[in-house]
């Protein structure tokens, strides 16, 4: 690993950086997803189907009992509506709005810094790629008519690294991102599932 990393320079060095940010990232993330168990499509069913009944509070012990934001989010409005002087329709949309939108948030977390670790790498990559490839050159022109074969081929091997290293951090860093994107939109279409479902109507509609 040293002489991978003293081989392409620096930009390695920043690359070596980024791939532990994106791991940190990943492993952060795939946890939340354990935790939460944010593959679910339809975490908070019992509760929508107890609170069809009019069962508020037992709709709101159900979902409390799902770790999934979708679920939180019907068992407070389950709560909210539960009460013996339940909140205005308008009230309760607003807070909703603002509870879905502050766990929609916590699941987004991370996912620039896994988007800029993407779109950067390889570009990285790229750019210690060109400054070798000069740097070879160079030696090349100053050897004059002296030419070692095994120097220069040294010498672009050296420069391509830190493009394989770019393209290294960046793939798995991509899929993983297209993976947490993909359960960010599932859980948003939960949470307005569950809005849709146990908010009262909005005045006016």
């Amino acid at each position: 690993m040293q002489g991978l990393i003293s081989a392409g320079g620096p930009v390695v060095i920043v690359l070596a950086v980024l791939s532990v940010l994106a791991l940190t990232v990943v492993l952060a993330k795939l946890w939340q997803l354990a935790a939460w168990r944010l593959w679910r499509s339809d975490p908070a069913a019992p509760a929508v189907a107890l609170a069809a009944k009019g069962r508020w509070l037992d709709a709101a012990e159900a979902a409390a009992a799902v770790p999934h934001p979708a679920a939180a989010l019907a068992a407070w409005i389950c709560r909210m509506r539960g009460q013996k002087q339940p909140a205005g329709a308008a009230e309760l949309h607003v807070a909703a709005e603002r509870r879905a939108q502050a766990a929609l948030d916590r699941v987004r977390g991370g996912l620039r810094l896994l988007a800029f670790v993407t779109a950067t790498a390889p570009l990285l990559g790229l750019f210690g790629t060109v400054l070798g490839m000069i740097e070879a050159f160079q030696e090349l022109e100053a050897s004059g008519r002296q030419i070692d074969p095994g120097q220069l081929s040294g010498g672009i091997w050296a420069a391509l690294l830190t493009t394989a290293a770019g393209l290294a951090v960046a793939i798995p860093a991509s899929a993983f991102l297209a993976l947490f994107q993909s359960v960010t939109e599932r859980t948003a279409r939960a949470l307005e599932d569950v809005a849709a479902a146990l908010l009262p109507p909005e005045p006016g509609r």
